[in-house]
């Protein structure tokens, strides 16, 4: 196994691919990379464009939904989802 390989297996975001099945939405946002929903748990995974990757829960669909659609995500998470819900980092 190269270093590179191993490497990849330390990347949060590497893992949340290879061992979700869920899939993760590219989106437009100066501070926001990713994200993905997991209904039947609440929990909303979003990877940052710093390479953090931090799993939000309780979140209502509602506000998923709001996220991805609207028009500054950023904006967004800062004020309906940061400080709001309980989050874990991945």
């Amino acid at each position: 196994m190269s270093l590179y390989r191993a490497d990849l297996h330390k990347d949060p975001l590497y893992r949340l691919r290879s061992e979700s099945k869920m899939k993760l939405i590219p989106i437009e946002s100066s501070i926001l990379e990713s994200v993905c929903y997991d209904p039947p748990r609440l929990v909303l995974t979003i990877a940052f464009r710093n390479g953090s990757v931090y799993e939000y829960a309780g979140v209502p669909e509602g506000i998923y939904r709001e996220l991805i659609e609207g028009p500054s995500k950023g904006k967004f998470f800062h004020k309906y989802i940061l400080g709001v819900y309980e989050a874990r980092r991945g």
